[in-house]
């Protein structure tokens, strides 16, 4: 069994009953619901996360120096 919390959010009250709404429709708990949303959302920003050095602005990596900046800076070691 998953661990849990238990945390009180204050929310606008039409944004309450879509999550009732959605979670009977869905045929899931109000808790179970959310969850799935939080979980859903995070997915969706590692997906948007760079994927490529040089897509990104930074004035520090650039595509010309990025070899030179992984092999003083890269550890593989704490890869996470």
């Amino acid at each position: 069994m998953t661990a849990t919390s238990t945390a009180t959010l204050t929310i606008p009250t039409d944004l309450y009953n879509q999550i009732k709404t959605l979670a009977k429709s869905a045929e899931q708990s109000e808790p179970e619901l959310l969850a799935e949303a939080i979980r859903a959302l995070e997915r969706e920003q590692l997906r948007n996360r760079f994927k490529s050095i040089g897509l990104g602005s930074d004035t520090e990596v650039t595509g010309a120096n990025s070899e030179d900046w992984l092999r003083v800076n890269w550890n593989p070691d704490t890869r996470g």
